[in-house]
């Protein structure tokens, strides 16, 4: 119950202050926060903002930080940007931890675990962690923040080879008694980043022929043969499907 105008005409005016009365939460947030306790990716993110602003709900940041993400979900599109205040933790039961920067073009980026290389955290361009990494910290030594301070090698024994994605940065051994050939790809095949740098090594006796492929330029002033058994040689990406090639070679 309200009192109003109470006391005498012309007497100092008092103020009471009522206790402020606490709003039962509303049937929109509790049907919400039940969703989102059975694993509903929209609610959780509609109650993470209820939470964050405080409609209809204390103003609480812990909670406004958490989303959960079922097991088995493919996704979950979150329209704006998502502030975390204490963080993002992600957890997975088996594969690589990982989250992709879509950028709805020819690039993606990812931040992740590499499950298969040791725990190894890396940032690479393309879809999959390790897919083509440009910066990585080893696992038994986390202190140390390298970019491609360890070459890691491809050693090949055929008489063919096409490069790959995960070649990038890579120094490729060719061994084998006959005459082999190197291909580079096109783009259209393979899109590796402008500044790409791959190494190649004339390891076994069979000599090494550097070979164009469709629509790719190799500009060199000596030629695309190797110089002979263990020659090396630089592969540089120029342009889209121009590369330029320094090394011991000839023609």
């Amino acid at each position: 119950m309200y009192l109003l105008g109470c006391g005498k005409k012309g007497a100092s005016s008092q103020s009471l202050t009522l206790p402020k009365k606490e709003n039962p939460l509303s049937e929109n947030f509790l049907a919400l926060k039940a969703l989102a306790e059975k694993g509903d990716s929209m609610a959780q993110n509609s109650l993470g903002m209820m939470y964050y602003h405080g409609e209809e709900v204390a103003e609480n940041d812990a909670d406004a930080d958490v989303i959960t993400i079922p097991t088995g979900a493919t996704g979950v599109v979150l329209a704006g940007a998502l502030t975390l205040g204490d963080g993002l933790e992600i957890d997975v039961a088996s594969g690589d931890p990982k989250i992709v920067f879509d950028t709805k073009g020819a690039e993606k980026f990812v931040l992740g675990v590499d499950d298969s290389d040791s725990d190894k955290f890396k940032i690479d361009t393309g879809g999959t962690v390790g897919g083509a990494t440009v910066m990585e910290i080893s696992n038994s030594d986390k202190s140390v923040f390298t970019q491609h301070a360890i070459v890691k090698i491809n050693a090949q024994t055929g008489t063919t080879y096409t490069t790959v994605l995960t070649d990038s940065n890579k120094l490729i051994t060719l061994s084998n008694g006959s005459s082999i050939t190197l291909t580079i790809p096109p783009n259209s095949s393979v899109a590796y980043p402008i500044g790409t740098v791959i190494a190649c090594m004339n390891l076994g006796a069979g000599i090494v022929t550097t070979a164009q492929g469709s629509g790719v330029t190799i500009r060199s002033r000596n030629g695309l043969v190797a110089g002979g058994q263990y020659a090396v040689w630089s592969l540089t990406k120029f342009l889209s499907d121009t590369w330029i090639l320094a090394g011991d070679v000839t023609s």
